[in-house]
């Protein structure tokens, strides 16, 4: 062969490998959960001080009931699990998340606390794969807990769900309810006014693997109905990462069925459609 051809034959090569990955690349959507914890301390604790923190000195933990055991343990060593240090003096528009966001609503209170704040830990499991179980769900806000404390933490900020608690709304939740791995906490509905419509859409179904769901146009004075039928739809996504639907959900005492439409972007279509009594 001619050695004027090796370049060649590598990049076809090369182009054949990507060209390949591309087209059987897994649909499934990253996983991606993160919190954004506000600190007036500008250090990271040290491991030995995390690790303490979050298994033998957790606060929440119950009599035979760690918060964190041996199953959720294994992501501190876990190279999907990421934990960096932002001060406020290189990363001034990250103490204004509200202005990138527009599900996020903060309140005159809240933006003292993160004024007041002079750096944020960020906290993050990501992963290109779909994981085979959802232990992060459980590890991750106790991990942001835990950076409260050791840190002088203000508040924490879920970016997927784009919700924020000051810091003792978020002990307070962990207080009356120490395992955090369910729906309510990471995920949430929301109704926005688009161009052609309104629509509901999901916040936080990317911790589990899936793209957030969202609704057709709907009817303005459909809100109450509409949200409550995505928000049940979406706990049944949320439950099974890898399910299909349609799902049949019952909503003022009718039954109607979800079922899923195209992916766009970072969001797969719903359709809403009410069951015919048979």
């Amino acid at each position: 062969m001619h050695s004027w051809l090796v370049p060649l034959v590598l990049l076809a090569a090369l182009v054949g490998l990507l060209a390949w990955r591309w087209k059987f690349k897994p649909s499934h959507p990253r996983l991606w959960c993160e919190y954004w914890v506000y600190v007036r301390r500008n250090q990271l604790p040290t491991t030995e001080a995390f690790l303490e923190r979050m298994v033998g000195s957790n606060p929440f933990n119950k009599p035979g009931q760690p918060c964190i055991g041996a199953r959720e343990g294994l992501l501190f060593t876990d190279l999907r699990f990421h934990m960096a240090l932002a001060k406020k003096e290189k990363n001034p528009e990250s103490f204004r998340p509200d202005l990138a966001d527009e599900h996020l609503a903060l309140a005159p209170d809240t933006l003292l606390l993160l004024h007041d704040s002079t750096a944020l830990v960020v906290l993050r499991y990501a992963s290109d794969r779909v994981v085979a179980d959802v232990r992060h769900l459980q590890f991750m806000p106790h991990a942001a807990a835990a950076i409260l404390d050791l840190c002088d933490g203000t508040a924490v900020l879920d970016t997927q769900a784009s919700q924020l608690w000051n810091r003792d709304e978020f002990k307070s939740i962990l207080e009356k309810r120490p395992q955090v791995d369910g729906f309510d906490l990471h995920c949430r509905v929301v109704w926005r006014q688009a161009e052609e419509g309104f629509r509901a859409r999901t916040l936080g179904l990317t911790k589990v693997g899936r793209s957030d769901l969202v609704t057709d146009p709907q009817e303005p004075d459909h809100e109450t109905l509409v949200t409550d039928v995505l928000r049940q739809a979406a706990r049944e996504a949320f439950r099974d990462p890898s399910g299909t639907g349609p799902w049949t959900v019952e909503a003022f005492s009718d039954q109607f069925e979800v079922a899923l439409g195209p992916v766009q972007g970072r969001l797969q279509s719903v359709r809403i459609g009410r069951r015919q009594p048979s």
